[in-house]
């Protein structure tokens, strides 16, 4: 796992040649009590990424810009913003648990759209959260009931045991509402484990993307500081993540949910 995750410049990966810059797209969503990477509660997360001391010259080598895109959005918003990861920011009614319809802060048309997308290309990643990942294969809904503190599988070690950032020991979940995943699709793997074992973390390997049953383990609500800098708990973890979708923007996905026994493939065509 050391030699996938970017702590160093790949050699061995066209994607990401020396000075890549990866590019991080996120919407803010539209009302208050809102869950964005650049916006009310989550608006910590664009300045730790955007930090050269976290991303670039700190434990990660590679440097990260965020762009915003609205909360419609088509293939080719994604593809002419150059996004190389989508985070999916919620609304109140959403981080509820609340079911895709009009009220949900992103229509089903365009995540629609944002599964096309991440289908599209093994280095396209999607962080999303709450009933979104319903639109991305067989999986049942987020539903509350997390019990914290959380815990990671092996595949999640580089989220809180062993990751660039720091060791992030049973990292919590925050908010009124507080989710657990429930069904999983084939291709899902867990990452992380509520205190009662309950999924709350999932890779899915198809889509090359991290599926999480609540935003608001990436915000205030659960311990993230203000600030660009990367010192409580819940900073670390979202710094570990973050190293691990710039690793699979880098490599793709890892193959299966036995990383370790059956690590990733680097395929370059002739």
């Amino acid at each position: 796992m050391a030699e996938y995750l970017p702590t160093h410049t790949y050699t061995d990966s066209p994607t990401c040649p020396a000075g890549r810059i990866i590019k991080v797209c996120w919407n803010c969503p539209s009302g208050v009590n809102v869950f964005g990477l650049g916006c009310d509660y989550g608006e910590m997360g664009k300045a730790k990424l955007e930090n050269w001391a976290n991303f670039g010259g700190g434990p990660v080598k590679y440097q990260v810009q965020t762009v915003q895109i609205p909360n419609e959005f088509t293939v080719d918003t994604l593809i002419n913003s150059a996004c190389d990861i989508v985070q999916l920011g919620v609304n109140q009614y959403d981080g509820g648990g609340g079911s895709s319809s009009s009220s949900s802060a992103v229509s089903a048309a365009s995540v629609e759209q944002l599964r096309t997308w991440a289908k599209m290309s093994s280095s396209h990643v999607v962080l999303a959260s709450q009933n979104y990942l319903e639109f991305f294969g067989n999986y049942g809904p987020a539903v509350e009931g997390n019990s914290n503190p959380m815990t990671s599988t092996e595949l999640g070690r580089p989220l809180d045991t062993s990751g660039p950032f720091g060791a992030a020991p049973a990292f919590n979940q925050g908010g009124g509402w507080q989710g657990t995943l429930t069904t999983l699709d084939e291709d899902a793997c867990v990452m992380i484990r509520d205190a009662t074992g309950k999924p709350t973390f999932a890779l899915d390997v198809e889509y090359g993307s991290v599926f999480m049953a609540d935003c608001g383990m990436l915000t205030e609500l659960a311990g993230m500081t203000e600030g660009s800098a990367i010192t409580s708990i819940n900073d670390k973890m979202f710094g570990n993540l973050y190293s691990f979708l710039i690793a699979m923007v880098c490599y793709g996905p890892p193959e299966t949910c036995e990383f370790e026994t059956d690590p990733f493939t680097i395929c370059v065509e002739e």
